[in-house]
């Protein structure tokens, strides 16, 4: 895979915690410059690492991303410094 150049290379935290199956977690998405992303889950509680997840991320020429795991994919933008998946109004942070 080619090496990116992108604003969306770095490290990103959620703004406000993920509630999925009774559970609060809190997210943080680590972008590489090869393409590849690592998404983490954090429970809120104790601050544990619950899930993991490694994706890559592309960026169409609407300047929208898209990350995918291979069967899923989720769109997000970049705005105003703040990511944003545009499914779930998730809004992350730079970390």
């Amino acid at each position: 895979m080619t090496s990116k150049t992108d604003e969306i290379v770095g490290t990103w935290h959620a703004d406000q915690e993920y509630y999925d199956h009774g559970t609060y977690f809190n997210l943080k998405y680590v972008f590489a410059l090869d393409g590849t992303v690592t998404e983490f889950w954090y429970d809120v509680n104790d601050g544990t690492l619950q899930k993991q997840f490694d994706l890559i991320w592309e960026k169409d020429s609407d300047g929208e991303y898209t990350l995918n795991d291979g069967k899923d994919f989720r769109k997000y933008t970049i705005s105003n410094d703040n990511l944003c998946d545009v499914d779930f109004s998730l809004y992350y942070h730079r970390g």
